[in-house]
């Protein structure tokens, strides 16, 4: 039983693994996340299977070796929980990262970036565009682990919690509701051998959907410069919803190759209409 498991095909179009019983352990959703570790971030590839919530670090990969993974914890969803709004009151503060630096490093991409084009375009050795684009990912990457500010915090039955940094609220929203979601299929609680682990996180390699960093460099070269200025954007109503609740919106924009948080409405408390009519200026 323990050979065949190994030897399974996993396959990305199953996107499953055999578990004991014939069962079969499937990966709903991934993505690369930054954790709050001892007020350290720390950049993690999360995954989230049918019965549980894996963490991952990514291995520094050396000579064309395939991606490897580290397991740094893992909750099974019976024992999963999310914090109450009494506990985010006790809970420790986020290390804030001042506006004024996480301009300061845009303005260096932006940059790399018309630099980059600039030698493109001067058709000058490949030498000075594989030098910035190394310069580029550092800095896309620095980025990527200092602009997250929303805490999405979760809790082991056993009293261990963890908290992970996040820019969007709509994708916060998500990963909760997905994990809701499988909990209601979820009865029992289990604990892994350490070669199940390795197994389990081995499969991550060939079961990821998401198989880079969200940096632009990642993506096909983009030619067009973006667009620079003031947007200005006015939230009027909403309507359409059947039941009354504590409503806000959140307008969040495309910074760099993935979605920031730039703005939100006050919540407007039990209704189903909820009548914001507020401007804001967003850069």
């Amino acid at each position: 039983n323990f050979l065949s498991s190994i030897n399974e095909e996993i396959t990305p179009r199953r996107q499953s693994m055999t578990v004991k019983k014939g069962e079969h352990r499937q990966l709903l959703k991934d993505s690369f996340m930054v954790e709050l570790v001892e007020g350290a971030r720390k950049l993690r590839h999360v995954f989230l299977f049918t019965d549980l919530l894996l963490c991952t670090k990514l291995k520094k990969q050396s000579g064309g070796k395939t991606q490897q993974y580290d397991c740094k914890w893992y909750i099974p969803l019976t024992d999963l929980s999310f914090q109450t709004v009494d506990e985010s009151e006790a809970a420790p503060s986020i290390p804030l990262v001042l506006d004024e630096e996480l301009d300061a490093m845009k303005i260096k991409i932006s940059q790399i970036k018309n630099d980059i084009q600039r030698e493109k375009r001067a058709n000058k050795g490949s030498k000075a565009i594989e030098r910035l684009k190394k310069k580029l990912s550092e800095q896309e990457s620095l980025l990527l682990l200092m602009s997250p500010s929303m805490a999405f915090r979760v809790h082991n039955r056993n009293g261990k919690s963890y908290t992970f940094l996040i820019s969007s609220d709509y994708e916060r929203a998500e990963w909760r509701e997905n994990i809701r979601e499988q909990q209601k299929k979820c009865f029992k609680s289990f604990s892994l051998t350490s070669v199940e682990l390795q197994m389990l996180t081995n499969s991550c390699v060939k079961l990821q959907t998401v198989h880079s960093i969200p940096l632009t460099i990642n993506k096909e070269d983009d030619e067009s410069p973006g667009l620079y200025g003031f947007l200005n954007v006015i939230v009027h109503s909403a309507t359409g919803f059947k039941q009354s609740s504590n409503l806000y919106c959140t307008l969040e924009v495309d910074s760099f190759g993935y979605f920031v948080n730039k703005a939100k409405t006050r919540v407007y408390r039990d209704t189903t209409e909820p009548n914001w009519n507020e401007e804001f200026e967003i850069e």
